[in-house]
């Protein structure tokens, strides 16, 4: 399908990761994006519905790109999916703030990268 922005034959490529905690102790320390909901309209909080809010966690990759990610339940991915969500989903990871010391800091803990 032809790239919105560019104009050309795109592909997109999806990873869909599913994991269980086996414990709550599990969950290693990471940093987590804070979101200024003073930054979002009330019409994209009610578009977003049950997604919002939660949270998102940020590290970094190793090209030092910020990775951003949360969990969703299947249903809910499928409608952040959807073209008339797109605006609002644009307006949540827009608000969301991240401190690069935080995703440092969580990142010593672990190498991942």
């Amino acid at each position: 399908a032809p790239s919105p922005k560019y104009g050309v034959d795109t592909t997109y490529l999806k990873a869909v990761q599913i994991a269980a905690l086996l414990d709550d102790n599990d969950f290693p320390d990471l940093a987590v994006a804070e979101c200024r909901t003073e930054l979002i309209d009330h019409s994209a909080m009610c578009t977003l519905g049950d997604i919002f809010p939660r949270d998102v966690y940020a590290m970094k990759d190793s090209k030092n790109k910020k990775i951003l990610y949360t969990w969703l339940e299947p249903e809910q991915f499928e409608r952040l999916r959807k073209p008339e969500t797109q605006s609002a989903l644009n307006a949540w990871i827009g608000s969301l703030v991240i401190v690069p010391d935080d995703i440092e800091e969580a990142q010593a803990c672990f190498a991942i990268f």
